[in-house]
């Protein structure tokens, strides 16, 4: 029997909660506010999440009858899922803005979204960046850059995201699951529709790994097996994976619809669009990085 699966999430945020919220090392005693019923209902809430495909959300209705979570649980839950995803959405403008920046010069851009949605733009902004991190950072930078703890992650979303309901337990349990992905048997969450996004998060889901000293991490740069230096060499396909990843996040969408064909039948909750959203975080972090060193060696420059 596999284990940490959906079920062991679903279990693992009821164990969190009756202890306090002390039980976890990310939700303190008392963490906890009220969902207010003035708000929309968990239904049209439900309904809200564009990534989630009419088989997902019907599950998700069904599932709503069996969690053992309390209408302010499930208020809680369903609307900081959906105020993350606005908050994430409106961050898509800064992303955009740093890829107009990298655009070749003279090159003519028809419309906001040609930078982003071209695969010919996109595989252009790709090359520059690839470009610009093997010219500005070391192989051991990059690989200093792409990791962080599953403590982070849940830091940046109380912290930059404000995320401090009940919410806040599931995407820690779900990040604890990330953490033994491998043994869960689960397939993977990203959608395979042959779209060019689509395919830049599965790249990206499968890449990433995790271990105890470096929390989340991509395999950007490894030790080079006849070297006695501890020399390290950029692994250009796991960068490849990234930057493609990096610039699917100025969108036009935060996250493609799901697969159906990754849906289940039953009646218990799956989480697999949480740990979309726990990877998206990831990915932004990171991404976030390279373009703080691009901003940093522009003013060197000037």
């Amino acid at each position: 029997m596999p284990r940490f699966t959906d079920k062991w999430v679903l279990n693992n945020t009821m164990y969190i909660y009756l202890q306090g919220g002390g039980a976890c090392f990310c939700c303190p005693p008392q963490l906890f506010s009220a969902f207010s019923p003035e708000k929309e209902p968990v239904e049209a809430l439900i309904h809200s999440l564009e990534d989630l495909n009419a088989h997902d959300k019907e599950r998700e209705l069904r599932a709503l009858k069996d969690v053992p979570w309390d209408d302010d649980m499930r208020g809680q839950v369903w609307g900081d899922r959906g105020l993350l995803r606005w908050k994430m959405k409106k961050e898509m403008a800064g992303y955009r803005a740093f890829l107009e920046r990298l655009c070749v010069e003279g090159e003519v851009v028809t419309s906001d979204d040609d930078v982003i949605t071209s695969v010919q733009h996109q595989n252009r902004l790709v090359s520059r960046l690839t470009d610009f991190c093997r010219e500005s950072m070391t192989p051991r930078q990059l690989y200093d850059i792409f990791q962080i703890s599953r403590q982070d992650v849940i830091s940046i979303l109380q912290s930059k995201y404000k995320i401090c309901s009940f919410a806040t337990v599931v995407f820690c349990a779900v990040s604890e699951q990330l953490e033994h992905f491998n043994v869960t048997g689960l397939g993977i969450d990203a959608p395979n529709d042959g779209s060019a996004t689509s395919q830049s998060e599965v790249d990206f889901e499968k890449d990433i790994q995790f271990d105890s000293k470096r929390g989340f991490y991509i395999d950007i740069a490894t030790i080079s097996s006849n070297s006695d230096d501890n020399e390290y060499t950029i692994n250009n396909l796991v960068l490849e994976h990234f930057l493609h990843r990096m610039v699917t996040l100025a969108g036009p969408t935060l996250l493609t619809c799901s697969d159906k064909n990754n849906s289940n039948n039953s009646n218990e909750p799956s989480f697999h669009s949480d740990r979309r959203i726990i990877r998206l975080i990831i990915a932004k972090y990171w991404a976030e990085k390279i373009i703080d060193r691009f901003q940093q060696m522009q003013t060197n420059i000037t």
